[in-house]
């Protein structure tokens, strides 16, 4: 047996609790012109007369995804890219002075608690998995008329038919169904020197890692939770790059091509106080794991009635 069978949660360790999904994922599809042309979506508005993106998504076979509840201690971020940490926690703030003051430092105590003496910086955080938009109107993201719906899909005091500001971290957005990874080397060292300045050639040479915290605000996750998938059996080769144009910022992610050998899981009915954790990169090239493709998905049946719900996820720059 290999490790990832032997890792992953299996019927004999099952719980009550265990609710594993059959679903299809959204992944991109390769096409001949990306010989030639590279992949892009913009983000902010696009120019006049250009596509708001040059590549298509498309349903993958059926794939099941692995409910984790009562066996988070096997999956770690070394080996796995992923991992669900407890951090007991009052409420929430869910306004953004709140959030900054009292909110991020918790977060950061998080990151050091398991990673004793690490330096982390907080970046383009954001409210998220709240009301959701059009694919485009006029190439420009316009939010669909809010309804309240359970768990992830839920409401907002925007108005139907306006334009969004994606640089606002208070704007709430719908949960992301395509399989993708947030930052790829290059985009992570752009990052740094973005946001470290003239340190960022000293902290180049350490270890980082990007890692996104994500948890949800009150109620457990209902209907739309976070797919994450094993990172170490996702195929290097099948990671195809993508431009992501912000008005004021170009990064670039990393969108995989469907394979069956990748393993996915989530936990069932994650509350405030379970915090799950992956990496979007690691610059340290021995670890099993170096990246997290992740999604959400809609959950079958669900159950999740009426309670509604937004989650925050803080990427974080983390050096050893």
């Amino acid at each position: 047996m290999d490790r990832n069978e032997q890792d992953a949660p299996r019927p004999g360790d099952a719980t009550p609790d265990r609710a594993d999904q059959n679903t299809r994922l959204n992944y991109i599809q390769w096409e001949a012109k990306f010989r030639t042309e590279k992949p892009y979506e913009f983000i902010s508005q696009a120019p006049e007369g250009c596509p708001r993106k040059n590549f298509t998504l498309a349903a993958s076979p059926e794939q099941t995804i692995h409910d984790i509840r009562g066996n988070e201690e096997l999956f770690n971020l070394d080996d796995h890219a992923f991992q669900v940490v407890r951090q007991e926690i009052g409420a929430i703030p869910t306004e953004q002075k709140g959030i900054e003051r009292d909110y991020l430092p918790k977060i950061v105590d998080l990151l050091q608690s398991i990673d004793p003496g690490a330096e982390v910086v907080v970046f383009d955080w954001r409210s998220a998995a709240g009301c959701y938009l059009e694919e485009t109107v006029n190439d420009l993201p316009i939010l669909r008329d809010p309804q309240l719906r359970t768990s992830d899909y839920t409401r907002t005091t925007a108005k139907a038919g306006s334009v969004i500001d994606l640089n606002d971290p208070m704007l709430i957005l719908k949960p992301v169904h395509a399989v993708h990874i947030d930052q790829s080397p290059l985009a992570a060292t752009r990052r740094v020197n973005h946001h470290m300045g003239a340190r960022a050639q000293e902290l180049l040479q350490r270890r980082f890692r990007i890692i996104n915290v994500w948890r949800p605000l009150r109620h457990p996750v209902t209907d739309y939770p976070l797919a994450v998938c094993d990172g170490s059996t996702i195929q290097p080769q099948n990671l195809i790059a993508v431009d992501h144009v912000r008005k004021n910022y170009q990064g670039e992610g990393l969108y995989p091509l469907y394979d069956e050998g990748m393993k996915w899981y989530y936990l069932h009915r994650q509350t405030k106080d379970e915090v799950l954790l992956f990496k979007t990169f690691d610059s340290a090239e021995g670890v099993k794991a170096r990246c997290c493709p992740h999604t959400s998905f809609r959950q079958a049946k669900s159950g999740g009635g009426l309670e509604f719900d937004v989650g925050v996820e803080l990427p974080c720059i983390v050096w050893k």
